[in-house]
Protein backbone atom coordinates (compact mmCIF):
# COMPACT_ATOMS: atom_id res chain seq x y z
CA UNK A 1 0.00 0.00 0.00
CA UNK A 2 2.87 2.39 0.61
CA UNK A 3 4.70 1.68 -2.35
CA UNK A 4 1.43 2.18 -4.49
CA UNK A 5 0.79 5.29 -2.50
CA UNK A 6 4.41 6.63 -3.27
CA UNK A 7 3.91 6.18 -7.02
CA UNK A 8 0.82 7.64 -7.25
CA UNK A 9 2.63 10.91 -5.61
CA UNK A 10 5.54 10.80 -8.42
CA UNK A 11 4.22 9.37 -11.29
CA UNK A 12 5.99 11.92 -13.73
CA UNK A 13 9.44 10.64 -11.82
CA UNK A 14 8.60 6.98 -11.16
CA UNK A 15 8.19 7.11 -15.49
CA UNK A 16 11.05 9.48 -16.21
CA UNK A 17 13.22 6.50 -14.04
CA UNK A 18 11.88 3.68 -16.01
CA UNK A 19 12.39 5.36 -19.52
CA UNK A 20 15.88 5.87 -18.50
CA UNK A 21 16.47 2.11 -17.73
CA UNK A 22 14.90 1.21 -20.58
CA UNK A 23 16.89 3.45 -22.41
CA UNK A 24 19.89 2.28 -20.61
CA UNK A 25 19.31 -1.66 -20.56
CA UNK A 26 16.99 -2.37 -23.83
CA UNK A 27 18.70 -6.00 -23.88
CA UNK A 28 17.39 -6.76 -20.37
CA UNK A 29 14.41 -5.00 -20.87
CA UNK A 30 13.65 -7.47 -24.40
CA UNK A 31 15.07 -10.61 -22.14
CA UNK A 32 12.53 -10.24 -19.43
CA UNK A 33 10.15 -9.08 -21.78
CA UNK A 34 10.36 -12.60 -23.62
CA UNK A 35 10.64 -14.58 -20.36
CA UNK A 36 7.40 -13.06 -19.27
CA UNK A 37 5.45 -13.92 -22.77
CA UNK A 38 6.13 -17.03 -22.04
CA UNK A 39 6.18 -17.56 -18.42
CA UNK A 40 2.82 -16.05 -18.58
CA UNK A 41 1.68 -17.53 -21.93
CA UNK A 42 -0.96 -19.81 -20.85
CA UNK A 43 -2.19 -16.97 -18.11
CA UNK A 44 -2.59 -14.78 -21.09
CA UNK A 45 -4.71 -17.00 -23.12
CA UNK A 46 -6.63 -18.09 -20.65
CA UNK A 47 -7.69 -14.08 -19.76
CA UNK A 48 -8.05 -13.67 -23.65
CA UNK A 49 -10.06 -16.57 -24.57
CA UNK A 50 -12.35 -15.89 -21.22
CA UNK A 51 -13.15 -12.18 -22.15
CA UNK A 52 -13.60 -13.16 -25.91
CA UNK A 53 -15.57 -16.38 -26.10
CA UNK A 54 -16.35 -17.16 -22.68
CA UNK A 55 -14.36 -20.85 -22.08
CA UNK A 56 -11.58 -21.15 -19.85
CA UNK A 57 -7.76 -22.73 -21.68
CA UNK A 58 -8.88 -26.30 -20.16
CA UNK A 59 -12.26 -25.89 -22.17
CA UNK A 60 -10.41 -25.31 -24.95
CA UNK A 61 -7.83 -27.81 -24.90
CA UNK A 62 -10.59 -29.99 -23.81
CA UNK A 63 -12.41 -29.57 -26.90
CA UNK A 64 -9.23 -29.65 -29.18
CA UNK A 65 -8.32 -32.77 -27.45
CA UNK A 66 -11.77 -34.27 -28.54
CA UNK A 67 -11.72 -32.88 -32.17
CA UNK A 68 -7.98 -34.86 -31.92
CA UNK A 69 -6.68 -31.30 -33.30
CA UNK A 70 -8.83 -31.64 -36.63
CA UNK A 71 -11.30 -28.95 -38.57
CA UNK A 72 -14.60 -30.13 -37.62
CA UNK A 73 -15.25 -29.40 -41.78
CA UNK A 74 -12.60 -30.25 -43.60
CA UNK A 75 -10.92 -32.94 -40.74
CA UNK A 76 -7.45 -31.45 -41.64
CA UNK A 77 -5.24 -31.60 -38.95
CA UNK A 78 -4.21 -28.19 -37.06
CA UNK A 79 -1.52 -27.14 -34.11
CA UNK A 80 -3.18 -25.79 -31.17
CA UNK A 81 -2.09 -22.64 -32.55
CA UNK A 82 -3.34 -23.30 -35.65
CA UNK A 83 -6.67 -23.73 -34.91
CA UNK A 84 -9.72 -20.91 -35.15
CA UNK A 85 -12.46 -20.70 -32.33
CA UNK A 86 -15.77 -20.91 -34.41
CA UNK A 87 -18.43 -18.57 -32.79
CA UNK A 88 -21.62 -16.94 -33.73
CA UNK A 89 -21.13 -13.61 -33.38
CA UNK A 90 -24.81 -12.77 -32.40
CA UNK A 91 -24.85 -14.96 -29.63
CA UNK A 92 -21.00 -15.41 -28.94
CA UNK A 93 -21.54 -19.07 -28.18
CA UNK A 94 -18.49 -21.35 -29.45
CA UNK A 95 -19.60 -23.84 -32.30
CA UNK A 96 -16.41 -25.49 -32.71
CA UNK A 97 -12.97 -25.37 -33.63
CA UNK A 98 -12.25 -24.94 -37.47
CA UNK A 99 -9.00 -24.16 -39.68
CA UNK A 100 -8.47 -20.87 -40.71
CA UNK A 101 -9.80 -21.78 -44.46
CA UNK A 102 -13.03 -23.01 -43.12
CA UNK A 103 -13.62 -20.79 -40.65
CA UNK A 104 -13.06 -17.45 -43.44
CA UNK A 105 -15.57 -19.34 -45.87
CA UNK A 106 -18.39 -19.33 -42.94
CA UNK A 107 -17.79 -15.44 -42.22
CA UNK A 108 -17.73 -14.98 -45.84
CA UNK A 109 -21.22 -16.12 -46.23
CA UNK A 110 -22.42 -14.16 -43.52
CA UNK A 111 -23.22 -17.42 -40.98
CA UNK A 112 -26.01 -17.69 -42.79
CA UNK A 113 -27.50 -21.39 -43.18
CA UNK A 114 -29.18 -20.56 -46.52
CA UNK A 115 -26.74 -19.61 -48.12
CA UNK A 116 -24.29 -22.76 -47.40
CA UNK A 117 -27.33 -24.55 -48.32
CA UNK A 118 -27.43 -22.67 -52.22
CA UNK A 119 -23.40 -22.64 -51.98
CA UNK A 120 -23.58 -26.01 -51.88
CA UNK A 121 -26.69 -27.18 -54.27
CA UNK A 122 -24.44 -24.65 -56.66
CA UNK A 123 -21.31 -27.42 -56.32
CA UNK A 124 -23.59 -29.89 -56.52
CA UNK A 125 -24.47 -29.12 -59.64
CA UNK A 126 -20.89 -28.29 -60.97
CA UNK A 127 -21.70 -24.57 -61.68
CA UNK A 128 -24.02 -25.38 -64.39
CA UNK A 129 -26.77 -23.24 -62.17
CA UNK A 130 -25.61 -19.95 -63.17
CA UNK A 131 -26.97 -20.10 -66.84
CA UNK A 132 -30.42 -20.89 -65.80
CA UNK A 133 -33.10 -18.54 -64.66
CA UNK A 134 -34.36 -18.91 -61.50
CA UNK A 135 -37.49 -21.15 -62.02
CA UNK A 136 -35.02 -23.47 -63.76
CA UNK A 137 -32.41 -23.04 -60.56
CA UNK A 138 -35.81 -23.68 -58.44
CA UNK A 139 -36.38 -26.75 -60.36
CA UNK A 140 -32.70 -28.21 -60.46
CA UNK A 141 -32.57 -27.26 -56.40
CA UNK A 142 -35.39 -29.23 -55.78
CA UNK A 143 -34.36 -32.00 -57.81
CA UNK A 144 -30.96 -31.90 -55.75
CA UNK A 145 -32.97 -32.17 -52.87
CA UNK A 146 -32.81 -28.68 -51.22
CA UNK A 147 -35.40 -25.73 -51.67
Amino acid sequence: AKERAYYEANKDRAAAASRRYRARYPDKVAAKGQRDRIKFADHNKDMRLRKQYGITLEDFREMYRASEGCCWICSKYQTEKQIHIDHCHATRVVRGLLCRRCNYAIALLDDDPAKFKRASLYVQSQGRARYLGPQAQAAQAEALGGK
